[in-house]
């Protein structure tokens, strides 16, 4: 093998590498968070659900059906949608708080915080999404000093490896810029970035 070729061969198995192991850690945070039933938040307090794919919405109805009486903040809920859309059998006891400004995961970490600080404090809540994007979403509620407080509930949905593989790569992305500060660094040139 010629000499140049090498490096660049060893190089290529490092990324590709990094790539696969970078999955997998990925998924196996996924997969290994427990699975809660609506039975066991039922008596908490505090519910946070970022929307986004239907079976958020039904893990919620089943958590309200179930007698939650909590507080629960919906984070990017599109302007067009009620409460009634989201609970035509109503909300129950359950106090919610419609968060229409967010538009992705880490404006919903944001407006999370935002709406957590003044009304709850330093309080534990249940955090709904699916189980896709839960690796993500904590890592985002953790940059807002929220990752302790957040009991994941996550939901699973019909098996779409496409979704997957986007949110491995939005993953990877808050990974690197929690330690490079990409983000920064590209808003400062007027680019947006991944969220």
């Amino acid at each position: 093998m010629n000499r140049c070729l090498k490096p660049l061969a060893f190089g290529a198995l490092v990324l590709v590498s990094f790539y696969v192991f970078g999955f997998l850690l990925f998924a196996s945070q996924a997969f290994l968070l427990p699975s809660l039933s609506p039975e066991l938040v039922k008596n908490e307090k505090n519910l946070i659900l970022f929307t986004g794919q239907p079976e958020r919405i039904y893990a919620l109805r089943d958590v309200i059906g179930e007698g939650f009486s909590g507080s629960v903040f919906l984070s990017g809920v599109n302007p067009k949608v009620s409460v009634e859309d989201i609970l035509p059998n109503g909300s129950g006891d359950a106090f919610i708080v419609m968060d229409y400004d967010a538009k992705s995961t880490r404006e919903n970490a944001i407006n999370t915080k935002s709406w957590l600080d003044p009304v709850l404090g330093g309080k534990p809540f249940v955090f709904i999404t699916n189980r896709y994007h839960m690796p993500r979403s904590l890592l985002l509620l953790e940059k807002e000093g929220l990752g302790d407080l957040a009991q994941p509930y996550p939901v699973s949905g019909a098996f779409k490896p496409l979704r997957w593989w986007r949110e491995y790569h939005k993953w990877l992305w808050v990974c690197v810029d929690s330690y490079v500060h990409l983000s920064e660094k590209i808003g400062k040139i007027g680019l947006n970035h991944a969220s």
